[in-house]
């Protein structure tokens, strides 16, 4: 995306999607990122329901692509998931950060350690929080400080670093 201008990054997107859907039609998997750009932008706009909508169509989209697409699939049902957060809709952000956190499994591993995983785990925890579980809400936040002390024991990253004063922050506050 056009960085900080998701406006212009719209416009991109809806371009290139409708060039693509004149060959392609509607559902096909080149159309898969084009779909999830436009819903980026749009989520980052506000525009939460018109999101949803290109969300889902990527879904099926990435879908179409199989085991080559899985980590965009993951990538595409966790920015759903984050929009849903956003709409208030904390269960159906825990189903989508769910569904990418187990996509995650599959193409790295369950005993993988990267940031990736601390993340996942911190967003099902903000999702739990947002529905009132404090107590599963916890343990997934414990999760992601322990694979981001993984990390920095490996390492001096700074995402490693911001994610673990995200998350100590967020389990103060509840």
């Amino acid at each position: 995306m056009f960085a900080g201008e998701p406006q212009k990054a719209l416009a991109a997107y809806e371009r290139s999607l409708k060039i693509l859907q004149k060959g392609l039609g509607k559902e096909h998997k080149a159309l898969a990122k084009s779909y999830h750009g436009v819903a980026i932008a749009q989520s980052a706009l506000g525009r939460y329901d018109e999101a949803i909508a290109n969300f889902g169509a990527a879904i099926r989209c990435y879908e179409l692509g199989g085991k080559k697409m899985q980590k965009d699939l993951m990538s595409c049902c966790a920015g759903f998931g984050d929009t849903l957060y956003k709409m208030g809709d904390f269960n159906g952000a825990y189903v989508k950060h769910a569904v990418a956190f187990r996509i995650y499994e599959e193409v790295f591993g369950a005993d993988s350690v990267n940031l990736l995983r601390a993340k996942y785990y911190a967003l099902m925890a903000g999702d739990l929080a947002g529905l009132g579980n404090k107590t599963e809400a916890l343990q997934n936040y414990e999760k992601a400080l322990k694979v981001a002390d993984k990390i920095l024991e490996k390492r001096n990253d700074k995402h490693a670093k911001s994610l673990k004063a995200e998350v100590e922050a967020k389990i103060k506050e509840l």
